[in-house]
């Protein structure tokens, strides 16, 4: 049986669209399909970078707006914190604590030399005095708000007796001690 060479170039055009069609599938598509996953893989990427990026951003502002309190906060702190405080002064400050929050002072003495820290110094003082938890609550609160910057220092609470048999006063339930220490600027 011989094929006609018609028949012969029917074949031989079928065999050469068939190599044409594998070599443009094996040279051409199948390396554009393996770019297009390497691309897409490399688009999760760079679309997880960014949404991490747009998440940092509110962050940053969020920080920005906490960093901006801080920085009040410190500025207030820094205005409380004279340069020399003089015991005078921090007499003064505790007298005034101890009106505002209505304790009874029994004992007030400052301890023998002030405390030097990284930007600030301490000069602290211990105290003793006979309250309710109210008055305590109080007096801890006018510490935190008064106008010479203060820390306090090994608070110790104890039920309040009365030792002179006296009657009870009732506004008297505890007795505090603490260390109370002014704290002024490093020169």
């Amino acid at each position: 049986m011989k094929i006609s060479k018609t028949k012969q170039y029917m074949i031989v055009a079928a065999v050469a669209t068939l190599v044409i069609i594998f070599g443009y599938y094996q040279f051409i598509l199948k390396p554009l399909n393996i770019e297009i996953v390497s691309l897409q893989s490399d688009l999760a990427d760079k679309q997880k970078k960014l949404d991490d990026a747009k998440q940092m951003l509110t962050k940053y502002d969020e920080f920005k707006k906490r960093s901006a309190a801080v920085l009040r906060e410190l500025e207030w702190a820094q205005s409380r914190m004279p340069v020399q405080l003089e015991r005078s002064q921090f007499i003064e400050s505790a007298s005034a604590l101890q009106t505002r929050s209505g304790i009874s002072l029994t004992n007030f003495s400052f301890q023998s030399s002030p405390i030097p820290k990284d930007s600030y110094v301490e000069i602290p003082a211990d105290i003793k005095f006979n309250s309710s938890f109210e008055q305590l609550i109080k007096f801890l609160y006018e510490v935190s708000v008064s106008k010479n910057l203060m820390i306090v220092h090994d608070l110790k609470v104890i039920p309040f007796f009365d030792k002179t048999g006296a009657t009870l006063n009732s506004n008297q339930t505890l007795t505090a001690q603490m260390v109370l220490s002014g704290i002024q600027g490093k020169k």
